[in-house]
């Protein structure tokens, strides 16, 4: 009788714990839906927030560049001034201009080629095709 009594009260046991454990089991899911849920608004929050501040950097990285660009000519015609005040024909002038416009525009493409070893990403492709880093073979 003990043994019956013993595996009745088992039984009971296991119930009652399974019981109480489901409220608080369904507790926990609900705060993670709820965690999951606002850590999805907040990443799509700041996501908009950067997309917007993306937007005025580029705006006002055009305004920038108009602003430069009307400076540069700007420049340039002083310089024409300035060679033709020097004695130096308006041709030879503004020759020596477009000379000098031709180095800055060659020094800024060297200047970005350079840049484009940054954004090979060889390394990430690399790890990402599974293939050791020193294993590498030219195909």
């Amino acid at each position: 009788m003990i043994e019956s009594d013993r595996a009745n009260l088992m039984d009971s046991e296991r119930e009652t714990a399974s019981v109480s454990l489901l409220p608080g089991l369904k507790a926990l899911v609900h705060e993670m839906v709820l965690m999951v849920r606002d850590h999805i608004q907040l990443a799509v929050a700041e996501t908009r927030l950067a997309v917007q501040a993306l937007v005025v950097i580029l705006v006002v990285a055009i305004m920038l560049a108009v602003t430069l660009l009307t400076i540069w000519l700007g420049l340039s015609a002083l310089g024409v001034l300035y060679l033709s005040n020097l004695g130096f024909g308006l041709g030879t002038a503004i020759f020596c201009l477009i000379a000098l416009n031709i180095v800055t525009v060659g020094i800024l493409v060297l200047v970005i080629r350079r840049q484009f070893t940054f954004i090979n990403l060889e390394t990430t492709i690399t790890s990402l095709s599974g293939t050791p880093p020193g294993n590498t073979t030219e195909k």
